[in-house]
């Protein structure tokens, strides 16, 4: 009896050839064994064959964005791709069936107590009102509320969850994008700490239109311009988003910013230079320009007596008590009037229109208080603040128009150029006596009209 085995039997089984992963793999290849499986640890694909060629090939299409990264930095990034997986494992880690619901809605609740800023320990509170809405309409369903889990700690940990998450989905996108710019802004917390925040803009073949806030950086120490561009440089690599494909950069006009020698954009220039000789666009933010044309408005008469009589009510608790009771007394539909902030100047208009229309209730009361209110006896001074409460109205509705989210360049510069072709027609209104477009100015003449 011939012993030799059938022809079609001389192919190798990869089982039986007892392939094995080398560790080596791992930093050259920005791959890893996991789960008996070989993972491409940048694209999440698993190479079937452990065979150094099939990883080798697999890594080609990385190659060249990849091999820029060499001895520690190439470390580092094996560990961040590696970290970035587990975060990812943890939250998507199977959970029995009837646990599945809990998890889910809090991941659901927690999204939304870290969107509306509210406190971790909020988690608890919902937890309960939930629980006691269970016991009223649904008393059989008590169980399964029962587990959702939304104690402090959780809550933190599934908001960082999420917060990685959204930090990946943006990693995954960022190759398929043509071109970004960034816009930076850099201001002062209520702790004193200085938050530079990075806005991230970007569109890919098709023209679909993706931003995002990048990061909020805290700056403990100088606000140089040297010190912004180390931060968003430094935010820049770890995004892997390259200078090539900077179209432009968004800043105020702070010498930190737009310094010609040591500002943040010109070092950021330079820095782009370094690689390939391209320049991109710098802007000067519309929406901060528009707010600088407001000063052009000589309102500071307009301004100086409401703040005055606003800050008379608001920073004396028991002048604030007073005014409350005192409006609710008249049935007012407002408790109170709102403070005007020169950084959040859109409140302008609010503060504003909120005085005129309590004009003689404040009248009424601040003379009580023996305060000088012979100003709002004064008819030209009426006519200001009637004419100030159109204008910044009509100025705060074109802001919010360039507040739109998935607006392109053009969308804006067609807000802009609709607001100046109102100004020409507001002007030319005016000039006739035609208050169509100002109702606070047509209100203040008919009152006068009928005394």
């Amino acid at each position: 009896m011939s012993l030799s085995k059938p022809s079609g039997s001389n192919k190798r089984n990869i089982t039986d050839e007892h392939r094995q992963f080398q560790e080596n793999w791992e930093l050259q290849y920005f791959c890893s064994e996991i789960n008996n499986k070989i993972l491409c640890l940048i694209c999440k694909s698993v190479i079937s064959v452990p065979m150094l060629y099939n990883i080798k090939r697999h890594y080609e299409q990385h190659k060249s964005k990849y091999d820029q990264y060499e001895g520690l930095l190439r470390e580092e990034k094996l560990k961040e791709f590696i970290s970035g997986y587990k975060k990812q494992q943890i939250m998507f880690t199977k959970i029995p069936q009837e646990n599945e619901a809990a998890v889910k809605v809090s991941y659901v609740l927690s999204e939304l107590i870290a969107k509306h800023s509210k406190p971790f320990t909020e988690g608890d509170f919902i937890k309960t009102c939930l629980i006691k809405t269970a016991e009223i309409i649904c008393p059989g369903n008590l169980k399964a509320f029962q587990n959702i889990s939304l104690t402090r700690n959780t809550v933190a940990e599934r908001i960082t969850e999420l917060a990685c998450n959204l930090n990946n989905q943006i990693k995954i996108k960022i190759p398929t994008f043509e071109y970004f710019s960034i816009a930076c802004d850099e201001s002062t917390d209520i702790g004193g700490t200085a938050q530079l925040a990075v806005f991230f803009r970007a569109c890919d073949m098709e023209f679909n239109i993706f931003e995002e806030l990048l990061e909020i950086i805290p700056m403990f120490d100088t606000t140089t311009g040297e010190d912004v561009f180390v931060s968003v440089f430094e935010l820049l690599k770890k995004y892997d988003l390259s200078l090539e494909k900077l179209s432009s950069v968004a800043t105020d006009g702070a010498p930190s910013m737009t310094g010609k020698n040591k500002g943040f954009v010109e070092r950021l220039q330079k820095k782009a230079n370094e690689y390939v000789e391209h320049t991109f666009h710098r802007t000067h933010c519309i929406i901060h320009q528009e707010v600088l044309c407001t000063k052009v408005i000589n309102m500071a008469h307009v301004i100086k007596p409401i703040k005055q009589m606003v800050n008379f009510i608001r920073s004396r608790g028991l002048n604030q008590r007073q005014f409350s009771i005192f409006l609710n007394d008249l049935e007012s539909e407002y408790s109170g009037l709102p403070y005007f902030t020169e950084v959040r100047w859109l409140s302008c208009s609010t503060v504003l229109e909120r005085f005129r229309k309590l004009r003689d209730t404040i009248q009424i009361f601040l003379e009580s208080k023996e305060q000088d209110v012979s100003v709002l006896s004064d008819i030209m001074w009426l006519q200001d603040i009637s004419f100030m409460v159109d204008i910044t109205k009509h100025l705060s509705n074109s802001n919010l128009k360039l507040q739109e989210k998935n607006q392109i360049i053009t969308a804006i510069n067609d807000h802009v150029k609709v607001f100046k072709c109102k100004l020409d027609l507001f002007k030319t209104q005016l000039q006739n006596k035609d208050l169509t477009h100002f109702p606070a100015c047509m209100t203040c003449n008919q009152g006068m009209n009928r005394k």
